[in-house]
Formats: C-alpha cells, sequence, structure tokens
C-alpha cells in the first residue's frame, strides 16, 4: 500500500499519510496502551484530550526515519503527503487528490470519497466486475465529501473508478482477496558474542544494534569479539573503527583504519573497498594531520563510492592550505559525482565569493538551495555576498532563532575550511541566547588564536569562563579544540575542563569523570561538577559506591536543587 491511515470514529475525522510503498516501506500505527506509562506520555506530547495515537511512515527504512543508513553527504529524497479526512466509514485506497472507501455488508454498498483540492465533473463508478452498481457524476473538494450507500445484490468482486472528463483514470480501487498468509518470523535478539559462529556473524550484529540503538546491548562487545576471532577481518576493523570515530576516539580509529587499510592495499593492491582509505583520511584530518590526510584521501577517491566525500575533503585542505584554484577544482569534482552534496556546494559558492567571481557563487548558492531551502549555511553566505546587507542579516538572525548551535554548526563549517575571521564574524552576530552561551565565544577564542590574535583570543575565553555553565553541552570536533586551547591558555581556569567533561560524558565517561576532576582541583566549589560525575559514576562506570560521596558533596555546596536529592536517593537505593 502506498498510504496509512488513522481514523477516529467518535469525531469522525482521521488522517492519511500517502507516499510511494516502495520507498516509505515502513508504516507505525502506535500507542503507548493504557497504563501508568501510557498516561505519562500522554501528558507531556498531548494537551488535554487524553490518549493519542502516532501515525508513522518511515522513509527508506522498515520503520521509523532515523533507522536509516546513508554515505557521507549523501541525500535520500522522497515524497510523502498527509491530510485530513472527514465523512468516511473506513479508507480502502489514498493517494494525492483522493481517498476511498468501498465496502460492502449485507447488502448494502458503501462508498466514500474525499478529495483534497477541488475537482469538477468527476465520474464516480461501482462495479462487480459483471454488473455496474453505481455510476454518478460530481463535484468534490476539501469541504464536499461523497457518501453513499445503496441496498444491491453482489455476485463478484468490487471495484471502484474515479474518472475525469476525458475518462482517464484518477484513483482506482479493487477488492482484494484476504491472502491469510504466516506473520513473518519476529525479530530476536542476539546472543551473547561468545556464542556467535563467526566474525561476519558477529560485525552484523554490532551493525544492527548501532542502527537501532537497542541500548540493552552493546555493539562495541560483538565489534571486539569479530576481531578477537578474525584480526585481519577487514570488515569489522573499518566498522569498528567507524563506531570509534563517531565517538570521538581518533587514536583508537585510527590503529583500526591502518590495519583494515593495510589488508585492502596489500601486495600493491589498489583497492576496491576503500571505505578504510576514506575514514583513515577523515581520522586524521581531524587531528590536523592534513598532509598525511591528503595523500590517504586521494587513494580513498579511486574508488567511485568516495569519490564526492573524498574530493570534498581534498577540497577543505585545499582551502585550509589557500590553494583556491585546486579546492575549486576538487569541490567541482565533488559536485560532479553527488549533486546533493550540500557541503560540497556550500564550500564552492565560499571560494567563488573568496575569489571575486560573486555572480557564480550566487548560482552555486540557488543550487544548494533548491536542495536545502533553510540551509543556514547558505543565508550566511548570502549575507556575505551581499555585503552584509542589513535586510539579509535581519533574515539570518529570523532562521537562526537565537539558537547557539545554530551559529557554532556554521561558524564551524567556515572555521573546518580556514576561514576564521567569517567565523568569527558570524559568532558576533549572535543573539538573544546565542549571545550568552559559552562555547559561541570558546569558539571565537580559538580562531582568533588561529589568526595570530592572542588579545582578542584571551578576551573571549575570559567572557566564555564568566558565563552560566546550565545546559552548555558542548559537542563535535571544533568545540572539542577550541576548549582544549581555552584550557591550555587559562591553566587555573575550571570552566574549560568542566566543559571538556561535559563533551566526552556520552562516549567517554572516563575521560569525562578526569575532566571534572581537573576542573575541581582548580575550584571546588562546582557543585554541578560532583553531580555531573556522580550520574557516570552510577549509570556508566557502575561505581554506585563513588556516585553516593559525589552527590554528597554536590548537595553539600548546593542544596537548593530538588533533582540533587531525587538522585541521591535513587543511587542510595541502589547501593
Amino acid at each position: 500500500m502506498d498510504f496509512l491511515a488513522g481514523y477516529d470514529y467518535g469525531r469522525n475525522a482521521g488522517t492519511a499519510l500517502v507516499g510511494d510503498r516502495h520507498i516509505f516501506t515502513g508504516k507505525k500505527f502506535w500507542n503507548w496502551g493504557n497504563n501508568a506509562v501510557q498516561r505519562m506520555w500522554d501528558q507531556m506530547l498531548t494537551d488535554d484530550d487524553g490518549p493519542y495515537l502516532e501515525l508513522m511512515m518511515g522513509l527508506y527504512t522498515d520503520d521509523q526515519p532515523d533507522y536509516s543508513w546513508n554515505l557521507p553527504y549523501g541525500i535520500k529524497e522522497g515524497t510523502m503527503y498527509f491530510y485530513p479526512l472527514g465523512n468516511m466509514r473506513s479508507v480502502k485506497n489514498a493517494g494525492r487528490d483522493f481517498t476511498v472507501n468501498l465496502d460492502y455488508d449485507n447488502g448494502v454498498l458503501m462508498v466514500d470519497v474525499n478529495a483534497t483540492a477541488a475537482f469538477e465533473k468527476l465520474q464516480i463508478s461501482v462495479s462487480d466486475r459483471q454488473t455496474e452498481l453505481l455510476s454518478e457524476q460530481v463535484s468534490l473538494g476539501p469541504e464536499q465529501h461523497y457518501s453513499r450507500s445503496l441496498n444491491t445484490a453482489k455476485s463478484g468482486d468490487l471495484q471502484l473508478f474515479i474518472r475525469d472528463q476525458e475518462g482517464r483514470v484518477l484513483m482506482e480501487y479493487r477488492q482484494q482477496p484476504r491472502k491469510d498468509e504466516p506473520f513473518p518470523e519476529p525479530y530476536r535478539d542476539p546472543v551473547e558474542p561468545e556464542r556467535m559462529k563467526s566474525a561476519q556473524e558477529l560485525m552484523l550484529a554490532a551493525l544492527r544494534l548501532e542502527q537501532y540503538g537497542n541500548f540493552r546491548y552493546d555493539p562495541e562487545k560483538y565489534f571486539i569479539e569479530a576481531l578477537k576471532r578474525e584480526p585481519d577481518h577487514f570488515l569489522s576493523r573499518v566498522q569498528y573503527g567507524v563506531y570509534l570515530l563517531k565517538r570521538g576516539m581518533r587514536h583508537e580509529a585510527e590503529a583500526h583504519f591502518r590495519a583494515a587499510a593495510g589488508t585492502v592495499t596489500a601486495n600493491h593492491t589498489r583497492a576496491k573497498y576503500a571505505e578504510a582509505l576514506y575514514y583513515l583520511g577523515v581520522c586524521l584530518f581531524e587531528q590536523d594531520r592534513h598532509e598525511e590526510a591528503y595523500e590517504v584521501l586521494q587513494q580513498a577517491v579511486w574508488d567511485n563510492t568516495w569519490l564526492s566525500p573524498g574530493y570534498f575533503h581534498l577540497a577543505l585542505i585545499d582551502s585550509r592550505w589557500n590553494d583556491s584554484a585546486k579546492a575549486l577544482r576538487n569541490t567541482g569534482i565533488a559536485i560532479a559525482h553527488n549533486a546533493y552534496n550540500a557541503e560540497a556546494l556550500h564550500l564552492r559558492a565560499m571560494l567563488l565569493r573568496g575569489s571575486g567571481q560573486r555572480t557564480r557563487a550566487e548560482e552555486v548558492l540557488s543550487d544548494l538551495e533548491q536542495i536545502d531551502p533553510l540551509n543556514l549555511s547558505a543565508i550566511y553566505e548570502r549575507y556575505l555576498i551581499s555585503g552584509k546587507d542589513a535586510g539579509v542579516r535581519g533574515r539570518l538572525q529570523v532562521l537562526y532563532r537565537g539558537e547557539p548551535d545554530n551559529y557554532l554548526e556554521t561558524a564551524a563549517r567556515y572555521g573546518t575550511a580556514g576561514n576564521y575571521a567569517e567565523a568569527c564574524e558570524l559568532l558576533n552576530l549572535a543573539m538573544g541566547t546565542a549571545a550568552e552561551y559559552p562555547m559561541i565565544h570558546y569558539l571565537k577564542g580559538y580562531y582568533r588564536m588561529k589568526m595570530s590574535d592572542p588579545a582578542s583570543a584571551a578576551e573571549a575565553f575570559s567572557t566564555a569562563s564568566s558565563l552560566s555553565p546550565v545546559y552548555c553541552f558542548p559537542y563535535g570536533v571544533e568545540s572539542e579544540k577550541a576548549l582544549l586551547a581555552a584550557a591550555e591558555t587559562r591553566p587555573h581556569d575550571a570552566m574549560p575542563h568542566y566543559y571538556l567533561g561535559n563533551h566526552y560524558g556520552n562516549f567517554q565517561p572516563a575521560r569525562s569523570v578526569k575532566c571534572f576532576s581537573e576542573a575541581l582541583k582548580r575550584d571546588g566549589s562546582m557543585a554541578l561538577a560532583y553531580r555531573n560525575m556522580a550520574w557516570l559514576y552510577a549509570n556508566a562506570l557502575d561505581s554506585i559506591g563513588r556516585a553516593n560521596e559525589c552527590m554528597e558533596k554536590a548537595i553539600s555546596l548546593d542544596n537548593s536543587d530538588p533533582l540533587y536529592f531525587v538522585e541521591a536517593d535513587q543511587y542510595r537505593r541502589s547501593e
């Protein structure tokens, strides 16, 4: 089916979702049930009208949309329509223009049609493949529903057609016999890693756990067991390396990428499977080892799969080396092999503007905005191309909504390409909540250091450390580098270490605790650092005793936060 629909018969209204079933394969009708958990979610996700249902269709996935795989800088495209329904007794078929129902029960034929736009002189007909049971010309629209019931004898399978004035079929539905096929095999949780038969089985189990985010199982255990069985299993090496790289563990990831790259290039072989080379290049790039990264990426792009992402990264390095001609050439190749590579399009526009080719830059931005009309990097580039027009600046600030991450993400794109002054200029435009967010100033200070402006860097770092740390959770490569630079520049300042603790908290809990400890050496009054350490000890490091010690210290420093007492009680009960 190309649709999913839900109907509330109490209100005589519903919703239809329509999309190509080959792309929107997954369809889900979800309810939390009738229990305390359901009532909690009802309270959080609805107003005050009780239980709700979720209708969800997944793009390129058998379930909800966040379970899809994608290559770097790839885009998957699909079109879905959703619209309201009314006066429908059921839904048998739905498309962009019409929703239809056709039922026969106890001698009564029931036909219902909704339309999403105005249509004149439509012909609705129903037959049982032998006899025409209904034929009527009607006009339909969003507020003009069609509903008929008639007594008739039925002698075969029913079919319904909606035709326009020229007789073209606009929508049809044919009754299908019940297939009564057995249910497919249900999903089975993976067995323990030691019980699996091969490295390949272990690697695929780890990938599925990572894809679907099953927090009851640790994908890393399956990767480790796979490599214990077969140290030269290059697919396990690559995928475990990617897993580590996404968690910021670059040195560990590099070792696996190098081992896999050695396997696929052994005996003077040009790799057919160059994923290891591409990710090794990215890993080196993130460590600012640009010469090494450039050489490795040049090998990766021999494999067509990695042409677009590989040449994009080569162009980034060219840009950092101030070789705009080569950077433009490489962005051109990246876009030629993936016209949807939004990062390469943005970088190309940036380079064209920088080389004085404003008209061509605007053309590239137009291509980018066709793909992503709300691209925040594109609107900042428009601002720069416009000569910093006040009207464009106003639109930028409306779209950025005062959200700190919108400024940070865009500024990082300019900084990664070596355009530090333009990154700082955007950070200076931050308004509202963003202007008071510490990472805005840490990143500005880092880029001022890159511009050999230590006085401005020191001022930005000082401002960052003076701002409230509440709800500041840094992430990303550039933010990490900024905090490390601030910690080195201001050795007696606790705050960069505290924010690094937050940065590493999700994926590197032991490293996170070390950072919080460094912060507390410099400022022992930071209750929030003790509270965060307690959470890590309890939830990630399996040390409930240390968690209780840290919570007691946090409460002794700040007894005004009720959450501290709630968490302390939870940890005490777990001891």
